[in-house]
């Protein structure tokens, strides 16, 4: 899951009041570049519920392979420093947030569909949130609600409107081509509609 938005607008509040929903020995705080350029990173997922990252850089991202696998349920080999190399499964969900979207080297399919990409548009006041979120009765009923909402949905995650065109938008995001092809070019059947290729790369 990626969290989009500007500052001030709920991210860091929901993934902390995740983060104590699922207690804090169960999540890991592992950023997306990290988990893919560090090594050693992908250890601290062992054993873990999420691994919960806020703020997570807005750096390219030049290597997805190692990402694809982790969410992917294949089995990983983890190394902790100056430890042994151990395999294990991971099953952490991956929670992001980030002001400013990261470019990819990887646009295909097989990276785009890993990611759930939830817009957070509005601006809230500065207050307390984390103290009268986290109360045990207000945790209780978050939970009771997550509860509901997973078995009215069929044990599945619905994607709504606004979920799925901010898809649509990470794809344009990370891929300079897609953006430059929607706000550059208009398609066609007619003649009109086609241009020599030196004219294009000028463009």
């Amino acid at each position: 899951f990626l969290c989009v938005g500007d500052g001030a607008n709920g991210k860091g509040t929901l993934l902390r009041l995740i983060t104590v929903m699922l207690g804090s020995q169960n999540v890991s705080h592992i950023g997306l570049q990290k988990l893919t350029s560090d090594r050693f990173a992908k250890a601290g997922l062992y054993g873990k519920l999420a691994n919960i990252a806020g703020d997570i850089s807005s750096e390219r991202l030049t290597e997805t392979s190692e990402f694809k696998g982790l969410v992917g349920g294949d089995m990983q080999m983890g190394e902790h420093k100056y430890g042994h190399a151990f395999a294990f499964t991971p099953f952490a969900r991956h929670v992001f947030s980030i002001n400013q979207m990261f470019e990819s080297s990887d646009t295909g399919y097989a990276f785009l569909r890993r990611w759930v990409v939830i817009p957070f548009p509005h601006t809230f006041a500065v207050t307390d949130m984390d103290t009268k979120l986290q109360t045990p009765g207000e945790m209780s009923g978050f939970f009771n609600l997550a509860m509901d909402a997973w078995r009215n949905a069929g044990g599945q995650f619905t994607l709504g409107e606004s979920i799925t065109e901010a898809g649509k938008q990470f794809h344009e995001a990370i891929d300079p081509v897609v953006s430059f092809i929607k706000e550059m070019t208009v398609t066609g059947a007619a003649e009109e509609y086609q241009v020599e290729k030196p004219e294009l790369y000028r463009v």
